[in-house]
């Protein structure tokens, strides 16, 4: 195998696998209806994954993502979680044919935890119709 590093071919000695699993939950149940959740809260949602599991160059902190997401009032999406070892978080507001949503999130650039993070910040505005 080969592999292109700083324009020079380079011998890899070897392919690490790249193995994930991962699991959803959704602790009030998913599509049963109930007065209080229809109004106030709908399908909770509880995840969890972990990947590279066979690589040993990747650290145990950048391998386990979690995270939860709640919708509230049917309009207000929260979302918050772990990954890459830094915490991330999001919303979306769902008024009808708009859709405006915001994130964030980061990513460790070093090879080691907390070395070199790059936090990043997303935004999008839809319509649809």
């Amino acid at each position: 195998l080969t592999e292109f590093l700083d324009g020079n071919i380079k011998k890899a000695s070897y392919l690490y696998p790249n193995f994930g699993v991962g699991i959803a939950y959704y602790p009030l149940g998913k599509g049963k209806t109930k007065k209080l959740r229809d109004w106030f809260l709908r399908e909770p949602l509880l995840t969890l994954d972990i990947d590279h599991l066979y690589d040993p160059r990747v650290p145990m902190f950048r391998q386990i993502h979690a995270g939860a997401e709640f919708t509230i009032f049917k309009f207000l999406t929260l979302r918050g979680g772990l990954s890459d070892g830094y915490f991330s978080a999001g919303a979306t507001i769902n008024l009808g044919p708009i859709n405006i949503e915001g994130a964030t999130d980061a990513k460790e650039l070093g090879t080691a935890a907390g070395t070199k993070p790059l936090r990043r910040y997303l935004a999008s505005f839809n319509v649809r119709w």
